[in-house]
C-alpha cells in the first residue's frame, strides 16, 4: 500500500515575529518518510525545528518556525516516500499580515 496523507498542512496568516506550526501526517506500508517542501523545494531553513513522530504505519511531521519573516512566506507541502512511491500533500500558504493579505485571501478562496 503506497503512502496516503490523512493530515494536510493548513494555511496560516501570521504576524511578523510570530511562532507558527505546520503539521502533516501520512500512512502506508512500509511507514513513509516525510519531507517538508517550500515552493516545491526541500525546506532546510535552520530557523525551523522539525519533529517527526512515528506510529505503527504512519508518520507525522510538525514544523515550528520561530520569528516568522518575509523569507518564510510561501507555499508549504509535505512529500511522503515509501519504497519507490512518492505522494504530495495539499499546499498550505504561509502569509504575513499587512504585506500579503490580498494575495493570501485571493489564493485561499480558490482552494
Amino acid at each position: 500500500m503506497g503512502p496516503t496523507f490523512y493530515l494536510h498542512p493548513k494555511s496560516i496568516l501570521a504576524s511578523r515575529d510570530d511562532t507558527v506550526e505546520l503539521t502533516c501526517g501520512a500512512r502506508g506500508v512500509p511507514r513513509p518518510n516525510i519531507t517538508w517542501l517550500k515552493d516545491g523545494i526541500v525546506f532546510t531553513d535552520t530557523s525551523a525545528t522539525v519533529i517527526q513522530s512515528d506510529l505503527n504505519e504512519s508518520s507525522e511531521l510538525i514544523m515550528k518556525i520561530i520569528s516568522v519573516n518575509d523569507r518564510h512566506v510561501g507555499y508549504y507541502s509535505c512529500l511522503a516516500t515509501a519504497l519507490k512511491t512518492q505522494v504530495s500533500s495539499r499546499d498550505a500558504i504561509l502569509s504575513l499580515k499587512g504585506k500579503y493579505d490580498d494575495t493570501y485571501i485571493h489564493t485561499y478562496i480558490l482552494y
